[in-house]
């Protein structure tokens, strides 16, 4: 399974809590991917649109990449 997916799969609970407010476009309408694969990094949250990569640092996320 690709690294990306498997992290969708075993999103953090932060991940979780932040991704329920981003999904949907429920951002003020932007669209939001979740554990993006861009060069040789997996962002957490990313707007091509507003040209904006979210990283959350700390616990279990820091140690899975």
């Amino acid at each position: 399974m690709e690294k990306s997916k498997q992290l969708r799969i075993e999103m953090t609970p932060e991940e979780l809590r932040l991704w329920y407010l981003l999904r949907g476009r429920r951002f003020f309408g932007y669209k939001f991917r979740r554990q993006m694969p861009i060069g040789a990094y997996i962002v957490d949250f990313a707007c091509f649109k507003a040209s904006l990569i979210v990283e959350l640092d700390g616990g279990s996320a820091s140690g899975r990449r």
